[in-house]
């Protein structure tokens, strides 16, 4: 390993390591909530190409609670920039922990989001893996906040370490209308590209989904999606939350046997302790 890739990794964990420090003190700030949520909420598998993406509206709750952490981190004097490590040419893009997200109870419901996303693609592509009884876990790799402004954007890019990205809107500011006649405005806007499909009405094969998000709205979708946020005019903040997850299918059955098999052999651990004791207990009465 060079020099140069040890020195990068050093201030790679440096950065999180401060970030833990920092959002512990911001966690004990904020109200904590139970630590389960419902998972309830108004989902819709959209293909607008070959992948899948899940097209949902986040719970008021989840909402209030993203709204708030972002807040905290966003206002605080040492926040970690994680833009070292993202293609966006934005300059506010404060990191979020994962220790952060199991404090305020957040970390299992954005899982089993993913487990969810997983799931419903595999039902519909009527697909699973080749295992008696899959079950699906997923863990977060990295989860940041996007704090753009005027003029800023994200280039076209897929996401790494992941299998499984997704992006949630907190606040969308008012527009500037840039008044370009017969012009499709896509300021502010995400576009998700999956293919150089020609023109539609001549090749009728969607390449590109664009849309303008809504505050409250999430999108997830393959990481290896190619995707792009256009720059705006106006005052104001344009506040999403990204993160990357990673699934993987255990075989149940295979699992259980595993933990059947544990469980006999801490039971045959204890019974020999058990023995041992009272071998022990014979020979001392014996003794007396």
């Amino acid at each position: 390993m060079s020099k140069k890739k040890i020195m990068s990794n050093k201030v790679v964990a440096k950065a999180v390591e401060k970030a833990k420090k920092q959002q512990e003190h911001i966690a004990s700030n904020l109200t904590k909530p139970k630590r389960t949520f419902s998972t309830d909420m108004d989902t819709q598998m959209v293909r607008p190409f070959g992948p899948q993406i899940l097209k949902a509206k986040l719970p008021d709750k989840i909402f209030d609670m993203m709204l708030e952490i972002t807040d905290e981190i966003s206002e605080s004097e040492e926040k970690v920039n994680w833009g070292h490590a993202l293609a966006g040419q934005i300059k506010d893009e404060p990191v979020i922990t994962n220790e952060l997200l199991g404090e305020m109870g957040l970390y299992s419901w954005f899982t089993n989001l993913v487990k969810y996303y997983v799931t419903q693609n595999n039902q519909i592509n009527g697909v699973q893996p080749k295992m008696v009884a899959p079950l699906v876990e997923a863990d977060i790799t990295s989860m940041w906040i996007v704090n753009q402004k005027e003029n800023e954007y994200n280039p076209v890019h897929h996401h790494t370490n992941a299998t499984i990205s997704c992006v949630m809107y907190l606040k969308i500011p008012e527009y500037i209308p840039r008044a370009l006649p017969y012009k499709d405005n896509a300021d502010g806007s995400i576009e998700f590209i999956y293919t150089a499909g020609g023109e539609e009405y001549i090749t009728f094969n969607k390449g590109c989904y664009l849309t303008r998000p809504e505050e409250g709205q999430l999108f997830m979708f393959p990481s290896y999606l190619l995707h792009t946020v256009y720059p705006f005019l106006g005052e104001g903040e344009r506040r999403s939350v990204s993160f990357n997850a990673i699934h993987r299918y255990l075989d149940k059955d295979k699992l259980h046997r595993e933990e059947l098999a544990q469980a006999k052999q801490r039971e045959d651990s204890l019974k020999s302790e058990l023995d041992e004791l009272k071998e022990q207990v014979a020979k001392l009465v014996k003794e007396k």
